[in-house]
């Protein structure tokens, strides 16, 4: 067993990724991230993604054929409930157990939910993912 799990699905994920290929890496990658995207650029989601000047295709860090051609192993939609640094395992939200040699862990930041009164209205958004842009983009057009 010769794996590296990263667990976080973004930007620093994505570049570790792609840091280890273009250096070579004989070991199995295995990304493990809690939305249903590849690793992305954040900057341009509040900026050219969020105006509509750039599709998701310039906000991904690598085109979607990458990891698949590269052997990376993504599994998206998934959250790692459990790390055994003894055993070098981990445990994904849906049961599987992951085995690795080195463990990287990129999950970098959540943005921070107001505690306000209002805080529940429908009108009130956060901009930190891909899907919360595309709710924001929903709500402009519909005015």
């Amino acid at each position: 067993m010769d794996n590296i799990v990263i667990i976080g699905a973004g930007q620093a994920a994505g570049q570790c990724v792609a840091t280890l290929k273009k250096l070579g890496c004989p070991s199995k990658i295995i990304l493990i991230g809690d939305e249903s995207h590849p690793p992305y650029q954040r900057p341009p989601l509040s900026k050219s993604f969020l105006e509509g000047k750039v599709g998701l295709e310039r906000v991904y860090m690598k085109n979607k054929d990458f990891y698949g051609e590269n052997e990376v192993e993504f599994y998206s939609n998934t959250l790692v409930d459990e790390i055994d640094r003894e055993k070098k395992k981990v445990r994904t939200s849906c049961g599987k157990v992951i085995g690795f040699e080195k463990l990287v862990i990129a999950t970098g930041s959540r943005a921070r939910e107001l505690e306000i009164e209002g805080k529940q209205l429908g009108n009130v958004y956060y901009l930190r993912t891909i899907d919360d842009v595309k709710k924001i983009k929903k709500q402009m057009r519909a005015r």
